[in-house]
């Protein structure tokens, strides 16, 4: 059992396919019967593709060469430019319930998301309207999220 932010993570499912594996792990949640408090989850998954960048006949071979391909060559990409499309996704969250009377209840969540890329580098790409054609760079993003609910069961 591996420790994330100090609570015991659990592999919950890995699955691969051709040269691609998955791995998802979760945290447990903690609440009790009756009123709930904060309840803390999350999740981390990672996405791994076999082999080379440089090696078509691999998975990671396939997808870099064609999103190279895609995305206008070499030509459009920095020096220290590489591709690697393996990556993480990890969540942390917490919830908390109020419920001051039967079949009313007030909760807040707010919760962060983590993407873990692995490419590296700049390149200039062309989206679609309204983003302009620019100098991108290649770097890891975080969210947090707030979200507030009030429920009422007739």
């Amino acid at each position: 059992m591996r420790t994330i932010f100090g609570v015991g993570a659990r592999l919950v499912d890995e699955h691969q396919l051709g040269g691609v594996k998955a791995r998802l792990a979760c945290l447990p949640t903690f609440a009790s019967q009756g009123y709930v408090g904060p309840v803390l989850f999350g999740s981390w998954s990672a996405v791994r593709y076999n082999g080379s960048s440089t090696d078509i006949t691999t998975a990671k071979g396939q997808v870099c060469g064609a999103y190279i391909a895609s995305t206008g060559g070499l030509a459009t990409k920095s020096a220290d430019f590489s591709c690697n499309p393996d990556f993480n996704v990890s969540q942390l969250g917490v919830v908390t319930r109020w419920t001051p009377v039967k079949n009313l209840a007030f909760s807040a969540e707010v919760m962060w998301f983590h993407l873990d890329q692995k490419f590296t580098g700049t390149s200039v790409l062309t989206p679609s309207a309204p983003k302009p054609t620019t100098t991108y760079e290649y770097k890891n993003q975080d969210t947090v999220s707030l979200n507030v609910r009030v429920q009422r069961n007739f």
